[in-house]
């Protein structure tokens, strides 16, 4: 017997950033409170034992959030 996990999928794209900035660091003049996000988006996903994917398609930057859903 096999059971099916139900989930969330999440897709969001914008223009490209890895082009320039492979290792996604802060260019901001002020760092602080800038370039958080993506450590608390892998942590809010961990937690919830979800995925979450960064990618670069077709000169757009792309995250893919997979968050389970409790029954």
């Amino acid at each position: 017997m096999h059971s099916r996990q139900i989930a969330s999928r999440f897709d969001i794209r914008n223009d490209s950033v890895l082009k320039n900035n492979k290792e996604l660091k802060i260019t901001k003049d002020d760092k602080e409170g800038h370039g958080l996000r993506i450590e608390i988006i892998k942590r809010i996903v961990a937690k919830y034992g979800g995925m979450v994917d960064f990618f670069e398609e077709k000169n757009e930057f792309g995250v893919q959030v997979i968050l389970p859903i409790n029954k």
